[in-house]
Parts: C-alpha cells; sequence; structure tokens
C-alpha cells in the first residue's frame, strides 16, 4: 500500500517537471509572491522593411537575445520589426511581464510590448496606460505612458521594464476603457520602431511572469498623474509662477498629500518647485524642456511631466513703425530728456533748492522781526 503510494507519487512528480520543461518555464519564489522564468527559445521575427539580425545565448543559465535593425538607405518613414517567441502559454494566474533592457543605440529606442492571443486579437501597450521602468542603478521605479503607440527608452539605458497585462489594449486604439483577460496566447515580443537610415543595438534578458496579486503589480495598475500646465512662460521681469499637482486614484495603494515629493528631474539655477508642488521660472532662463518629478515617497514609484519653457512671443513681436510691442528693460528705455535737465530733475538739485528756499524764508522772517523791533524802539523816543 505505501509502496504503491509512493510510485505514484514519484510518478506525479516526474509529470510535473517534465510538463514545465516542456513549455519552457521555470518557477522560483520572490518576496511580492512568486515568478515564472520565461525561456526565449523559439524566437522569431516579421519587419515592415528593417534588416533584423538577433542572436540569442545563455549566459550563467539566462538568455540574452542582442538584436541589430538596421533601415539604411530605406525611404524616409518608419518601420516596425516585430521580434516575438512562439510559446502557447495560459497567463490566467499572471498580472504581469517584466524584462531587462540595454539599449546600445547612439540615440533613443522606440518598442512596445506585443502579444497574440488563441483567438488572433492583437495587443500592445495602449497610449494612455503605463508601464514601470526600473534603472540598473536605482531603487526607483518611472512610471511611463507610451506616445505614438511606443515608449521611450533613453540612449545608454540599462533596467528592467514591467508591463501590467492591464495595460494591453488592441493595436491604434488610444483609450483603451475595456480590460481584456489575458488567458491563452500564441507568442510574446517586442515591437521596436524605427525612422529610416537609423542602425540600433539592443539587448533583452531575463523575462519573467509576475504573478497577478504581486505588490509590483498593483503599483503598475495604478492611476497616477500629474496635472498643470505644458508650457511656462519664461518672464521678462519677476518670475512666473505655475501650479502642480500629482493626482492618485487607487483603493488598494493610498498616497496622502505630504507622502508625495517634487523636484526638478535635472536642477536648474533658476529653476525650483516648492514641496506642495509650485514651479518658479526666474528671468534670464534659456527656452528649454524640463522634467518635474513627483515621487509616492513610501513606494519608491515616481511620474515625470515635461514642461516647455519659453519666451514671450511679444519679445520679437513689432508694431507697425517697426518698434518692439514688449515692455523694454531699465537698460532699453532711449533717454527723453538731456543730461543738464536730468540734474536738474534730480533729488540732489530739488533738496537743494528746498533748502535754499527755507534759508531764504528764515532769513525773511528773521530780518522782518529785526525790522518792527527797531521801528518800535524810534516811535517810544
Amino acid at each position: 500500500m505505501i509502496f504503491s503510494k509512493l510510485i505514484k507519487s514519484t510518478l506525479t512528480f516526474f509529470y510535473i517537471v517534465l510538463l514545465i520543461l516542456s513549455t519552457g518555464i521555470t518557477v522560483k519564489a520572490v518576496e511580492e509572491g512568486s515568478i515564472t522564468q520565461l525561456d526565449p527559445s523559439n524566437i522569431k521575427n516579421t519587419s515592415n522593411g528593417a534588416n533584423v539580425r538577433y542572436d540569442l545565448r545563455k549566459d550563467n543559465n539566462k538568455y540574452i537575445l542582442s538584436v541589430n535593425v538596421n533601415s539604411k538607405n530605406l525611404k524616409k518613414g518608419y518601420y516596425t520589426s516585430n521580434i516575438y517567441n512562439e510559446m502557447y502559454m495560459n497567463l490566467d494566474s499572471y498580472g504581469m511581464i517584466s524584462f531587462d533592457i540595454e539599449n546600445q543605440s547612439n540615440d533613443e529606442l522606440r518598442i512596445n510590448f506585443i502579444i497574440k492571443q488563441i483567438d488572433g486579437t492583437f495587443l500592445s501597450v495602449s497610449n494612455d496606460k503605463n508601464v514601470l521602468i526600473k534603472k540598473e542603478d536605482s531603487d526607483l521605479l518611472e512610471m511611463v505612458t507610451p506616445s505614438y503607440g511606443t515608449i521611450s527608452i533613453p540612449k545608454g539605458f540599462k533596467g528592467s521594464i514591467y508591463v501590467p497585462f492591464n495595460s494591453l489594449g488592441k493595436e491604434g486604439q488610444d483609450k483603451q476603457d475595456k480590460i481584456y483577460n489575458i488567458s491563452k496566447i500564441l507568442y510574446w515580443g517586442i515591437a521596436q520602431t524605427t525612422a529610416e537610415n537609423k542602425e540600433q543595438n539592443f539587448s533583452l534578458s531575463d523575462f519573467k511572469l509576475i504573478e497577478y496579486n504581486s505588490k509590483i503589480n498593483q503599483y503598475g495598475n495604478l492611476n497616477f498623474s500629474i496635472q498643470g500646465e505644458n508650457q511656462v512662460q519664461i518672464p521678462v521681469a519677476g518670475e512666473s509662477i505655475s501650479q502642480y499637482k500629482a493626482e492618485m486614484d487607487d483603493s488598494n495603494v493610498k498616497a496622502n498629500g505630504d507622502k508625495i515629493s517634487y523636484k526638478i528631474e535635472t536642477s536648474k539655477k533658476g529653476v525650483s518647485i516648492s514641496k506642495d508642488g509650485l514651479l518658479k521660472v526666474e528671468t534670464g532662463i534659456k527656452p528649454e524642456k524640463i522634467k518635474i518629478d513627483a515621487i509616492i515617497n513610501d513606494n519608491n514609484i515616481y511620474v515625470s511631466k515635461e514642461i516647455n519653457l519659453y519666451k514671450s512671443w511679444t519679445l520679437n513681436a513689432k508694431e507697425v513703425d517697426g518698434t518692439s510691442k514688449s515692455i523694454p528693460k531699465t537698460n532699453e528705455v532711449k533717454r527723453l530728456i538731456g543730461r543738464k535737465y536730468e540734474f536738474i530733475l534730480s533729488d540732489k538739485f530739488m533738496n537743494c533748492i528746498r533748502i535754499f528756499v527755507v534759508t531764504l524764508t528764515c532769513l525773511s522772517i528773521g530780518l522782518f522781526i529785526f525790522w518792527n523791533k527797531e521801528i518800535s524802539k524810534d516811535k517810544n523816543f
């Protein structure tokens, strides 16, 4: 009896191991829950024009996929290449996928995450949803929203990207109110978009599925953004002030106002932001783009907003007679009167006149009193 149970347990164990190996995945525990390591051993690619080359190697039990995309000598336009792994999987218990990426190109990299479901539905990250990006040398998670269907990876970036499945929607749709049930899929991968006459190199590694109830998946599904003006005018005099406020609507992770801090991503003289999100811009700043970061201190998550600092259009605007429409600075005001008249109207000259008048008045009063006394004496005699 005991022997038969032992045989059944052993057979069950080997069946599970065989099942896991056949799907190309392994499971290991992490603090937030469990992750599933993906095996990208069935890589394929398609492109609408660019030349794609890739190399898959294994280093210390970790798969590294090196990719080269070349659009040189192609017509003007944008070219999209899909690098994907064919693998039938059921993702019912997972909420997010993560992978490491290193941008070895000379400029930014534009990518998106893609999957194809068993019913033929093609999904990618929607323009109104978020992914999390973490630099290799940082503990902070940046919440990023795609622009024109792609996520920008800066030149020289090395780190991890976390893609919540709730952020996926049908290709070409900006607003995705519908949340798709991501379950059985045929493949998953990366879509890379480049302009003509470019050569881009990047590497992908450490592909992982993260369970739905993990903390990082909760963070990835936050509705967190900065509200405020996209453009701030550089003042001609004094300072420009603009108010920004980070808003978050989520029932699982709360952030009180005093737990959100603000900072200028790259500090700049003449530009500052208070702990309440009040941006101040002083005179003399050159027109440029800056980034404001709002950080949820307890969770190490932040979101950025790009602000365009611009000069007033009136600085270069002219009247019909050719004169400037802008208010002139003190050193730009032409003299209306000569230097002699300036001296006459100066405070020093006016004070001298006042002293002279007061002195003359006092002297006149003194002489008047003296003469009255002399006249009175003559009458008494």
